[in-house]
């Protein structure tokens, strides 16, 4: 069927613009410079200059990087996925619907976990369960099999998500650990990006998501 007008999509995007902004200007009024920022970055300066802390933080950069790259991939490409494994219209709808869904139950239960397990296991967990599914995928199943198995990736990309930041936390003193993370964050941001840009230069190139 086919889809808004244009006008409405400009009316949404301009709305959505304008609460962003909203938003943004009551945050900054809200929530003051700290005083102690220029202190917090010597004190993550210091720690970095020991090796142990620079090849633990390289580690779980590494990780999120993983994790993030291979759950986005999957997550943005889920309705091409589903249709390249035989699926129809319901069943590419679907797809992304379920990974997303996936990701919401994936992130609770590794909240839930995290009382328990140490964060480090869980975030290894979700990289091992997101192999297993994608190797999975690449033998192409019917639709019903890849549903699930895009709900799988949906679920360790949720886990991980959620696990990264309580293993910095675990790890690091927390004066560190809340400047820490904004560098190991990063590769959410490149992992996000190269993610779903591989998977479909990929694709292009080859005609399939194998």
């Amino acid at each position: 069927c086919p889809g808004p007008p244009p006008r409405l999509h400009r009316r949404l995007a301009c709305a959505t613009a304008a609460v962003i902004c909203a938003i943004a200007a009551g945050f900054s009024r809200a929530v003051p410079e700290s005083e102690g920022r220029e202190q917090a970055a010597v004190s993550l300066r210091r720690a970095l200059a020991h090796d142990g802390v620079a090849r633990a933080a390289a580690a779980i950069w590494a990780v999120y990087l993983a994790g993030v790259a291979a759950g986005l991939m999957v997550l943005g490409h889920s309705a091409e996925i589903i249709r390249w494994t035989g699926g129809d219209g319901g069943e590419v709808t679907a797809g992304a619907m379920v990974i997303s869904a996936g990701s919401l139950a994936g992130s609770l239960a590794a909240g839930v976990a995290s009382l328990r397990l140490p964060s480090a296991r869980i975030a290894l967990a979700s990289l091992a369960l997101t192999a297993a599914a994608v190797a999975l995928l690449a033998i192409r199943p019917p639709p019903p099999g890849a549903l699930i198995l895009v709900g799988l990736c949906g679920n360790a990309y949720g886990a991980i998500i959620t696990a990264i930041p309580n293993l910095v936390a675990d790890r690091f003193d927390t004066p560190v650990a809340f400047r820490l993370f904004t560098l190991v964050f990063t590769a959410w941001g490149i992992g996000g990006l190269a993610g779903p840009l591989a998977a479909g230069v990929a694709y292009a190139a080859v005609g399939s998501y194998a």
